[in-house]
């Protein structure tokens, strides 16, 4: 019996993603079905990865300010949520008979829209709260209300791709192999819509660290081609590739201004006291 199925696309499955043997699999019809238990194996969803496809092009003379938002998305969000979706289908009722009862009839199926929301650790200098600070900045000066002002030239047109973000998220299994993810969506149209609050008070003898939740605006796109799109840059990211078996610690060897210190000054003093005698 076979466990799993390939290129089972008439299902709406990703074409090559192995899929569940559902028809020979069933556990819960009469009783367990020992010889296909693996195909009743639920799907873990580990953590999304998230690319930053493109930052905004009123940054282009400003090449470390996209770096700066691409790594910061993609690295050190500690939370990312607002970004799933779903599909609902609307219908309308008809009259059916005597007995008030009512048909429904599908009238228009729709995609739910996202609100990207990335929570953020601030790190030294306000970092985090600074770059969201200058980006709504750039987008509109809260005093001025004139855009890009920080463009000496002609800014560039008011248009989406100046101010915003477009990202993918692809939803890995938890073998992290590019072929079999699970699904991908593209996230266009992103830029915040906040900063969250500086955080200045006082409350004596209270210290605090600051969290950054960020809300941004953003419009979904998913579709058989987002799938293809997550699945070749999953392939070039190729994350597996990174494994931490053998990777080094940060510090390598006994830093040389305490190198005579603590053990190795005590096994130095039984050595000396062993040739003496």
């Amino acid at each position: 019996m076979e466990q799993f199925l390939t290129n089972q696309t008439a299902y709406g499955t990703p074409e090559g993603v192995p899929i569940a043997n559902l028809l020979d699999g069933s556990q819960l019809g009469i009783g367990y079905q020992a010889a296909a238990l693996d195909a009743a194996t639920p799907l873990v969803f580990p953590p999304a990865s998230i690319f930053v496809m493109q930052t905004p092009q009123m940054y282009a003379e400003l090449p470390e300010m996209g770096r700066m938002l691409k790594v910061m998305m993609e690295c050190h969000a500690k939370e990312i949520t607002g970004i799933d979706f779903g599909y609902t289908l609307n219908v309308e009722q008809s009259q059916v008979g005597h007995d008030s009862q009512t048909m429904a009839v599908p009238t228009k199926a729709a995609r739910t829209g996202v609100n990207p929301a990335f929570t953020y650790q601030e790190l030294t200098g306000n970092l985090i709260w600074n770059i969201h600070r200058r980006w709504i900045w750039d987008i509109q000066n809260p005093d001025t209300n004139a855009s890009m002002e920080f463009m000496d030239d002609e800014p560039s047109p008011y248009a989406l791709s100046s101010y915003a973000v477009s990202f993918l998220a692809v939803q890995y299994d938890p073998t992290a192999h590019y072929s079999k993810i699970t699904d991908c969506a593209f996230y266009t149209n992103v830029f915040p819509t906040m900063t969250s609050e500086l955080g200045i008070e006082r409350r004596i003898a209270q210290s605090k660290i600051m969290d950054r939740p960020i809300t941004y605006t953003g419009y979904v796109i998913h579709n058989e081609a987002t799938r293809e799109l997550g699945r070749t840059i999953a392939e070039a990211m190729n994350i597996r590739r990174a494994k931490y078996l053998r990777h080094a610690p940060g510090v390598t060897s006994i830093d040389g201004k305490i190198a005579d210190a603590g053990l190795q000054k005590d096994i130095e003093a039984i050595l000396a006291a062993e040739t003496v005698a």
